[in-house]
C-alpha cells in the first residue's frame, strides 16, 4: 500500500501540493484495522514529509488525520449499519430458486468444507470467509492444511465473489450499498464546482465489499474477487467551464490506472449527466435511514 501511495504521488504531482496540507485532503476509513493501516501506509507514500514538516530526518512521515466512524453506524464504508429493506431484500435473493439451486449444485463441497472445518458452511458468506482466509495463508507461504489439497480452488473462487454481487443483484439493493458511496462522491465533487471547496484529495480506505457494490452500480458486471490494493479513481475536470468526471480502476496495488467506460454515460461524462443517469436508475439513495425503514 505505501508503492500505492508513492504511485499516487508520482500521477498526480501535476495536481496535488507537494506537501501535505490539512485543508487539500480528507482520509475516511473503515473502522478496521487493516483499513486504518493500509491508509496510513499510502499516505506515507504520497506525502513525505517536505520542508518544515520535516522533523525527523532519520524517518521519512508524519502523521495525518484519518476519519472514520464505529462499523455498527457506518453505512458508506461498511455494510454493518443496521438496513431493514437491505436484510429483507437479501432474504428474498438468498430463499429464490436460484440460491436454492446453487445451494443444491454445490452440496457436496459445502459437506466436505463442513467436514474439515468443523463449521456448519452453508452458504456463500461462510464460503468467502474460508476462502479468504486461506488465500491470506497462502499468501504469505504458511503451510496449507492436507485436506485443501482436494479443494476445487475455482469453484470456491466463483462462489465467494459471488458473495459480493449479491448487496448489489438487484437494483433495489444498490441504493443501500454501492450507492452510497457514489452519492458521497457526487456530493463532495458537487461542492468543489459549485462552491470551491480547497478539497483537492479524498481517499476512502475500505473493503472488497466496499469496492464491488459500487463497481456494480456504475456498470461493471464481471464477477471477480478484488486482488489487494485493487482501487477506484474519480476525477473531477474543468473543461470549458464545464465539470466532467472519470472514472479509473486499477486491479491491485502494482497496476497502473486505467480509464473505466461507463455505458450509462459516455465520455466526455459531465458532473450533472452522471448523477441525472444514477439517481434515474435508483442507485443513489435519496434519504438512506428512511428509506431503509421501509
Amino acid at each position: 500500500m505505501y508503492t500505492l501511495g508513492k504511485r499516487l504521488r508520482q500521477d498526480y504531482s501535476h495536481f496535488l501540493s507537494e506537501s501535505y496540507i490539512e485543508d487539500e485532503v480528507y482520509v475516511r476509513s473503515s473502522d478496521t484495522v487493516r483499513c486504518k493501516a493500509s491508509a496510513q501506509l499510502v499516505l506515507a507514500g504520497l506525502f513525505p514529509p517536505v520542508g518544515h514538516q520535516i522533523w525527523n530526518p532519520d524517518l521519512p512521515w508524519q502523521p495525518i488525520p484519518i476519519s472514520y466512524v464505529p462499523r455498527q453506524e457506518d453505512n458508506l464504508l461498511s455494510l454493518e449499519k443496521p438496513c431493514h429493506a437491505l436484510g429483507e431484500a437479501l432474504k428474498r435473493f438468498l430463499s429464490s430458486d436460484q440460491m436454492t439451486n446453487h445451494t443444491i449444485v454445490h452440496e457436496k463441497l459445502y459437506k466436505y468444507l463442513s467436514l474439515h472445518t468443523g463449521q456448519d458452511i452453508n452458504d456463500v458468506f461462510l464460503v468467502h470467509k474460508l476462502y479468504d482466509t486461506l488465500k491470506i495463508e497462502k499468501h504469505h507461504n504458511l503451510e496449507l492444511p492436507p485436506w485443501t489439497k482436494h479443494l476445487p480452488w475455482d469453484t470456491m473462487y466463483e462462489i465467494a465473489a459471488l458473495k459480493l454481487f449479491i448487496y448489489t443483484i438487484a437494483t433495489d439493493t444498490q441504493k443501500f450499498s454501492g450507492g452510497v458511496l457514489l452519492k458521497d462522491i457526487i456530493d463532495k465533487f458537487s461542492d468543489r464546482s459549485i462552491n470551491g471547496s480547497s478539497l483537492k484529495l479524498i481517499i476512502y480506505s475500505a473493503h472488497d465489499s466496499t469496492l464491488v457494490p459500487a463497481l456494480q452500480s456504475l456498470g461493471f458486471g464481471k464477477i471477480f474477487i478484488p486482488d489487494y490494493g485493487a482501487h477506484l479513481a474519480f476525477e473531477l475536470h474543468k473543461i470549458n467551464e464545464t465539470h466532467e468526471i472519470r472514472v479509473l480502476f486499477a486491479e491491485n496495488f502494482n497496476s497502473s490506472l486505467t480509464l473505466l467506460p461507463l455505458s450509462f454515460c459516455p465520455s466526455p461524462c459531465t458532473l450533472s449527466k452522471f448523477e441525472e443517469q444514477l439517481r434515474s436508475r435508483e442507485i443513489l439513495p435519496t434519504d438512506w435511514d428512511r428509506e431503509c425503514l421501509n
